[in-house]
């Protein structure tokens, strides 16, 4: 009995995997080797189309990279030996409101995130000894072996928090968290994050006329003309090197790579 109760939550998890019913994000880009952990089920080897739950954790092999599309189209990748928690995400659109928490368990995560107007909004990045609250903006969070935790802010603003200790980072600013909680301040060129970028999404950068493209073809499929559609949640120039994030797709809407799951064929890219 008890075997086929196990076997039964098996084939719930890959059911809910390849479908949308209360999923917060897809994969829709990956390479190398790639682990998705449900809440009380072993680790199984991603796909590109893989929807993800609250409490799932994604981890990255030593030459694994994905590409996530969240719900509200914020835009996450992790390099190699990384491992992020979707600790929760709840997202409801129409109030521009969301509640969500990421926890980085080890290596680096960027992400890209939409922005909510709902006061109450939040979105958080935490790692055991650092909370990075976000305000729609484009950063990196990385957490070293010894567990120490470093947010750089490539756009927008970032409330760290640690041991009692707060500091808002700006642009180009980065807050190393020590040993006893102290948060040091430091700034990086415009060379060094765009080499922060490529070594962390390893893959090049969009171009604004496929973007539009992108968008445009959305509109054509939805039957919506120009000016009945919303523009980005993000900025404009942020849009144009990062179309996964913008415009009127949902997650639903992105189409997966369907050849080699764990091709070698390049650098992941999050066509919608």
């Amino acid at each position: 009995m008890v075997g086929c109760s196990l076997i039964a939550v098996c084939l719930v998890s890959i059911t809910n995997r390849s479908g949308p019913d209360g999923a917060v994000g897809r994969i829709v880009a990956l390479s190398g080797e790639v682990h998705v952990q449900g809440q009380g089920i072993p680790a199984v080897a991603a796909v590109r189309g893989d929807y993800l739950h609250e409490g799932d954790i994604v981890e990255t092999g030593s030459e694994g990279n994905v590409r996530l599309l969240m719900r509200d189209k914020s835009v996450l990748a992790l390099p190699s030996k990384s491992r992020l928690e979707i600790a929760a995400y709840q997202v409801h659109a129409e109030a521009r409101q969301r509640q969500a928490r990421l926890k980085v368990l080890a290596g680096r995560l960027w992400a890209l995130v939409s922005q909510a107007l709902h006061p109450d909004a939040r979105y958080e990045v935490t790692s055991g000894t650092a909370v990075a609250g976000v305000r729609g903006t484009e950063l990196v969070f990385d957490v070293a072996d010894s567990g120490q935790a470093a947010v750089t802010v490539i756009s927008g603003v970032v409330d760290l928090a640690a041991a009692g200790a707060h500091e808002t980072l700006g642009e180009r600013e980065r807050g190393r968290i020590g040993g006893t909680g102290a948060i040091a301040i430091g700034s990086t060129s415009a060379s060094g994050i765009e080499t922060l970028r490529d070594d962390v999404r390893d893959e090049q950068a969009l171009d604004e006329a496929k973007a539009e493209q992108r968008l445009a073809a959305l509109r054509k499929k939805k039957g919506a003309n120009e000016a009945a559609v919303k523009g980005p949640a993000i900025e404009p120039e942020q849009g144009a090197r990062d179309a996964p994030g913008t415009g009127s797709a949902t997650f639903e809407d992105a189409p997966v790579d369907a050849g080699d799951v764990n091709g070698d064929s390049g650098s992941p890219t999050a066509d919608l």
